[in-house]
């Protein structure tokens, strides 16, 4: 089991400095992480990585946004839709309601891109396609 936690000086839950209110989570750093796994970490959270809850992640939790994942051990990127290597795979996905043919339909959705963007300056206004993505 992989354990390696720094919560210490940690919130319960995600938060924002009063400066970084403005700007929604984007600049939220992470409350506790809950679930203990590896940051490449593929297939079920077992119970002996929830030593919280001692059930593990279960099929069909959902949670409020990307830093709940986080904490949960079910996303860890707080701004990439895609959590993965190119070379090793994908371990989550998540929508953010920033692509406009993407589909949400509760058991499955379609996921029409990730980046794409210019995220040199503000990561949260700019809602323009800068870019084809490459496969």
């Amino acid at each position: 089991v992989y354990h390696f936690i720094s919560n210490q000086n940690r919130p319960d839950q995600a938060f924002t400095t009063v400066r970084a209110k403005k700007t929604g989570k984007a600049n939220a750093a992470s409350g506790k992480i809950y679930v203990t796994i590896p940051p490449d970490h593929f297939g079920p959270i077992p119970p002996e990585n929830d030593p919280i809850r001692n059930q593990g992640v279960l099929v069909g939790e959902f949670w409020a946004d990307r830093l709940d994942c986080r904490q949960w051990g079910t996303h860890f990127p707080h701004v990439a839709g895609i959590a993965g290597q190119a070379d090793y795979g994908s371990q989550s996905v998540t929508l953010s309601g920033g692509y406009a043919d993407d589909e949400d339909h509760g058991e499955w959705f379609l996921y029409t891109g990730s980046g794409g963007r210019d995220l040199s300056g503000n990561k949260r206004t700019n809602k323009v396609q800068s870019s084809d993505q490459k496969f």
